[in-house]
């Protein structure tokens, strides 16, 4: 006989098992194309050369920590930036496989089927995804909901970006990806009223492009400790993608290919780093990574700088005695292998003091109980110190020191 509780165990569990159920499918069919269409750009390299190498790797990686991410978030915690993230792997894959299936069609005359309606997928499944990314998860992250009902207005506006796609993806004419090809489900005649829509979502992406990234900040105005963390994270993977696109974008040299080429790198990152923020797996990390970050990029700045300058005087200097720089590059590693411990210690403290105050204050607590121990001989003084000095580094919610009495006949 089945009782009244186990009617909604029940119907929990199969909701429960149907969710699972989606979210595997959809990671096995982004993957599945991921598996499918790196082959095919492989085979079509020689046409697009070290650049089209970079695309054919990056992009993959991209999807798949997007797909693979996602979906473990998704799967752990009742959280939509999960699904963000999946549902935007999918989307990225569908056009990047779309794409390379009909480059490889026409780059080969291979003769393939189904060309044309995957050229038609390549001209906008890509635009949901870099909507998802760019514009709903950082207005939901990391708690899942809006800050408002204002951002909330501001993210059904967002919502005017699908129409647009909506309108690009029934303009008949060529189709952007591949004007080679007809857009096979034009609708003739409707041109002004598609452009209309799509002019309105022009204007709208800005407005609400700048209104994610101010939601960020604004969110962590007001976030608490926890969440706080889980905003660095984010802000920690983010803010090295948008530095390295914003180097890369006026000039055209190696820097500003290798900055292009960390910035895509660095997107491999971020659907982990979100991961990692909304789980809580290993929180609290980001303050200490973020001060070691900056302590060796100063580091390295200044080492730099100090051998450049070595090698440029002493080659000056030496030059009336000898002909070879040998003797300057020598000198100069030498003192910049001697500079490297009391440098790196004076700077990592000043980093540690600005970027990872919580440690700092720790170390000098605990120093402080060394130097109080030393001229201490009171058992109860010794364990007061003690306690307070967990307190102040720690923070626990309770701290205390058991002693063990001696008994009589004890060793």
């Amino acid at each position: 006989m089945t009782s009244r509780l186990d009617a909604p165990m029940s119907s929990a569990g199969r909701h429960s098992r149907l969710r699972l159920a989606i979210i595997l499918a959809v990671a096995v069919v982004a993957l599945a194309f991921v598996a499918v269409g790196v082959p095919m750009g492989i085979a079509t390299l020689d046409q697009y050369g070290p650049t089209g190498l970079l695309f054919i790797f990056i992009l993959p990686a991209i999807v798949l920590s997007l797909t693979l991410v996602g979906a473990f978030v998704a799967a752990r915690v009742a959280n939509p930036v999960g699904w963000l993230l999946e549902l935007s792997g999918l989307a990225a894959a569908v056009g990047i496989f779309s794409g390379t299936y009909v480059n490889y069609d026409h780059d080969l005359a291979a003769g393939l089927p189904l060309v044309v309606p995957l050229a038609w997928l390549s001209s906008w499944t890509l635009l949901p995804a870099i909507g998802m990314l760019l514009v709903y998860v950082p207005m939901l992250f990391p708690s899942g909901r809006f800050l408002g009902p204002r951002w909330r207005a501001l993210g059904l506006i967002g919502l005017l970006g699908v129409a647009g796609t909506i309108a690009s993806g029934f303009t008949p004419g060529p189709l952007s990806s591949t004007p080679w090809i007809e857009n096979p489900v034009g609708i003739p005649g409707a041109e002004d009223a598609l452009a209309v829509v799509s002019t309105l979502s022009n204007l709208a992406t800005p407005f609400v492009f700048g209104g994610a990234v101010i939601s960020v900040f604004v969110r962590c105005r007001r976030a608490d400790t926890v969440e706080r963390q889980q905003l660095k994270w984010f802000g920690l993977v983010a803010g090295i993608a948008v530095v390295a696109f914003v180097i890369s974008i006026p000039n055209n040299g190696p820097v500003s290919d290798i900055a292009w080429e960390v910035g895509l790198a660095t997107l491999v990152l971020l659907p982990t780093a979100i991961g990692i923020a909304i789980l809580r797996y290993r929180l609290w990390d980001i303050d200490r990574i973020v001060s070691r970050t900056i302590a060796w990029v100063v580091i390295t700045s200044i080492l730099a700088a100090v051998f450049a300058g070595l090698i440029v005087g002493l080659q000056a200097a030496l030059a009336p005695v000898t002909a070879s720089n040998s003797l300057a590059v020598a000198a100069s590693t030498l003192v910049a292998a001697a500079l490297f411990q009391p440098l790196r210690r004076r700077v990592q403290t000043a980093v540690d003091r600005r970027f990872n105050r919580s440690r700092y204050d720790a170390e000098r607590t605990v120093g402080s109980f060394a130097e109080h121990l030393r001229g201490v001989t009171d058992l109860t003084q010794i364990s007061d110190g003690a306690v307070a000095a967990v307190v102040r580094s720690l923070s626990p919610n309770g701290a205390a020191v058991w002693i063990r009495s001696r008994r009589e006949g004890d060793a």
